[in-house]
Parts: C-alpha cells; sequence; structure tokens
C-alpha cells in the first residue's frame, strides 16, 4: 500500500521539494535517493578494461604457443610439399645432355623452344623386364612452339603414319615389344624437327631428327 502511495505522489514544485527536504532533516530523516545518469568515470573506464584484458589468454598459455606452433608448421608443410605436387617444366628443369627425363607429364612443352636449339639426333636402347607387357603406348609430341613440323613413324619397317604432324597436344600408338620405333622426318616447320617421345609412361625422350633422316628407338626384351 505503502508502494503505491509512493507511485502516486504528485508532481511537486522545485519549491515544495526543497521545503520537503528540509522537513525531512528537521525530523532527522535520510534523503531520497536521487538517481544518477552521469556517464562513466575515467577510473570506471579503466576497470572495465582491466576486467576485460584480465579475460584474454595470456601468451604464454600452454594451449596458445601449441596452437602458433600448429599453424606455423602447417604453413610450412604446404610450401614444402608444393614442389613435388607440381609437374616438372622444361624451363625449369632444362633437357639434359642425355636428352632423357623422368616423370614427365605427357604434352609437355617449352614455348620457345629453348631447349630444343640444343638437341641432336640421337638412337635409343629402351630395355623391358622379361616378364612385362607384350604391348606399350607412346606417346609422341611437340614439346616446343607448333611450327608445322610432320614426321613418319614406322613399327619394325612398316609405315603406320605418314605426314603426321606433330602438335603440343600428344598422340597415342600402341607398339608391340619387342620392336623398333622409327621416326622419320618429313616436313621442317622451323629450326629443325624436335619432339618428345615418352613409351610406356617411363622415359620421356626428346630428339631432332632431320628431313629425310631417321631416329630409332629399339625396345629390347630378354
Amino acid at each position: 500500500m505503502d508502494q503505491e502511495k509512493e507511485n502516486k505522489k504528485p508532481n511537486l514544485s522545485q519549491e515544495e521539494l526543497r521545503r520537503a527536504e528540509i522537513d525531512r532533516k528537521v525530523r532527522g530523516l535520510a534523503p531520497e535517493p536521487v538517481q544518477s545518469f552521469d556517464r562513466p568515470t575515467k577510473q570506471q573506464k579503466s576497470l572495465e578494461k582491466e576486467e576485460l584484458t584480465s579475460q584474454r589468454i595470456p601468451e604464454n598459455n600452454p594451449l596458445l604457443i601449441n596452437s602458433k606452433k600448429l599453424i606455423l608448421v602447417m604453413i610450412l608443410a604446404g610450401f614444402i610439399s608444393i614442389p613435388f605436387l607440381r609437374v616438372p617444366s622444361l624451363d625449369q628443369l632444362k633437357i639434359p645432355k642425355s636428352q632423357i627425363l623422368e616423370n614427365v607429364k605427357v604434352g609437355i612443352n617449352e614455348h620457345g623452344g629453348g631447349g630444343a636449339a640444343e638437341l641432336r639426333s640421337i638412337d635409343f636402347n629402351i630395355n623391358f623386364e622379361k616378364d612385362s607387357t607384350s604391348e606399350a603406348n607412346i606417346f609422341v609430341w611437340d614439346f616446343a612452339d607448333e611450327d608445322g613440323d610432320e614426321i613418319e613413324i614406322l613399327i619394325n619397317g612398316t609405315s603406320i603414319v605418314q605426314d603426321l604432324q606433330i602438335k603440343n597436344e600428344a598422340k597415342l600408338f600402341k607398339i608391340p615389344v619387342p620392336s623398333v620405333v622409327e621416326v622419320k622426318g618429313i616436313k621442317d616447320g622451323v629450326g629443325g624437327i624436335s619432339y618428345a617421345i615418352q613409351i610406356q609412361g617411363k622415359s620421356t625422350y626428346f630428339n631432332l631428327v632431320e628431313p629425310g633422316k631417321i631416329n630409332k628407338y629399339t625396345l629390347v626384351k630378354p
């Protein structure tokens, strides 16, 4: 009931409020509480900031340190694994004097043909295991700029394709093992007939042949 009376107090003027306050003091009563809507002081803000800071994870916390180490290891592992995931390119590896490269992606090319300028015409012997396949896949392509080079492919002296214009996109042929594969030069586009040949997904051979001349690949099997 007293609360209801308190809530139903009429609005008083400043003078009436002052008199009521004096009356309360005379009677020894405590003054009515006054609500304050002042902004937080600098001290209060500082205390709030310290409270928030205290809730953060300390820099020397083992969990935080281990998390940072794990992230660092993952980043380093990513950088280390990149070279192993990338397919070798001729710009990086260069063509060695043997003119043989391992683990080369079929159809890989070297635009500009810098490696082709150093090639020489070579005949290769390619050994197969006794219990290996009796038929092999060979891929042939122009690893330099496409310039209209043409070749002929013969197996054991028999032509299987004539006037083949080699391009960066590899052509697939199936050949018996053992056998002799011959690549004959037909037409030189620009700077010599340079090409790559990969046999049964093994080594890749980079070669050069002149028009009318032949490169031999002898597939040997015991």
